[in-house]
């Protein structure tokens, strides 16, 4: 059960707390870089629309994320007899610091690359 909890966790903590706020690091600078801004002032929309698209569409895929590993904190339940509503609780926190994380990312995904790296170095340790 140990090895299923540990793999569980780190299959949620992973994706939520690393690899979405790292893609939150290029939202903007992906526009820049590919020359495609001229399409998304288009749209007239505001930096901060634009900036709020990007954060949105980073949550959804968290929720969509998370509500693929839902299932398992019934299977845990089950074979394992865990508490359901403390993992819920601690899922919930994953998410809100992986939202928290993510906005920060794509807010400084507008920066240059070096401040971005300077960041980075001081927020990592």
């Amino acid at each position: 059960g140990g090895e299923f909890d540990t793999f569980f966790w780190a299959m949620l903590w992973l994706p939520l707390l690393l690899l979405m706020p790292a893609r939150g690091l290029g939202a903007v600078s992906e526009e820049a870089r590919t020359n495609t801004f001229d399409l998304v002032q288009l749209t007239r929309m505001t930096a901060f629309r634009i900036a709020l698209g990007k954060w949105l569409a980073l949550v959804a895929q968290s929720l969509l994320l998370v509500a693929a590993l839902l299932p398992y904190v019934v299977l845990r339940y089950y074979f394992g007899g865990v508490d359901v509503l403390n993992d819920l609780a601690i899922i919930a926190q994953l998410l809100m610091a992986s939202m928290v994380l993510t906005a920060g990312a794509v807010a400084l995904s507008a920066a240059p690359l070096a401040l971005r790296i300077l960041v980075l170095m001081v927020a990592s340790p």
